[in-house]
């Protein structure tokens, strides 16, 4: 028997007091059946005789508004399941077999980090209410100054980390390549404020920044900014 954390507040969330009760009964079966990962194989006709309900299959798509992602007919995927197993804080370098575990399903599903969803976790809801990552004052402002002294990677980790972002060795070279590359970054300064500007950015847009490559295509409009707009 499997054990998996729930999430007792759901009922009193709009998205899921709005489903039909069809629709509750699918998500509760979808959140104890996927893998790991939150990929589900579907079958509609045990799935529909283990609910106990018929399910309009063509309305899925349509009532869960993006919490079910149908890959194939065959297969779907829960993009948030990874992060809330993990409260937020799926670190993919740890050495945690568990995190193994789901690296590992991820490959044999045909699937990558970036198909699934790492919200940070002040970052949730948006930045209602939160001052710009480039505006004196903001939270992170404190902890780069802390950070100055040392080297430019520590400060670019402590960025991606206070920004809920992955932060593991390869994830920062990365960063340091498009940042100084494409975005045309000439300091350390600019270039945290590079990556904090695109992550604000991509949530104005809907744009889920994870990566750097999700940061590309805000890096050309970065590069052409008036020099005292950048820093």
């Amino acid at each position: 028997m499997g054990l998996r954390f729930t999430d007792t507040g759901k009922w009193s969330d709009p998205w899921f007091r709005k489903l039909p009760p069809w629709g509750k009964l699918l998500w509760i079966y979808a959140c104890d059946h996927c893998d790991i990962c939150g990929l589900l194989q579907v079958d509609h006709e045990v799935m529909r005789l283990q609910i106990g309900t018929d399910i309009p299959w063509d309305e899925v798509g349509a009532s869960f508004d993006g919490h079910i992602r149908q890959l194939t007919a065959e297969k779907w995927l829960l993009p948030k399941f990874v992060s809330f197993q993990f409260k937020g804080k799926f670190d993919p370098s740890s050495k945690d077999n568990y995190v193994k575990g789901v690296l590992n399903q991820l490959s044999r599903d045909g699937l990558q980090l970036s198909d699934l969803s790492f919200p940070g976790s002040h970052l949730q809801g948006g930045w209602k209410g939160l001052p710009s990552p480039l505006e004196k004052g903001h939270p992170l402002e404190k902890g780069l100054g802390e950070v100055r002294g040392s080297n430019a990677r520590a400060q670019m980790t402590t960025m991606l980390q206070g920004l809920g972002l992955f932060a593991s060795e390869a994830t920062v070279t990365e960063w340091a390549k498009l940042t100084q590359g494409r975005a045309k970054c000439r300091s350390v300064e600019e270039c945290l404020a590079f990556v904090a500007w695109s992550v604000k950015r991509g949530l104005r847009d809907g744009v889920n920044i994870q990566y750097s490559k999700h940061a590309a295509m805000y890096a050309d409009e970065w590069a052409a900014r008036p020099k005292e707009q950048s820093a």
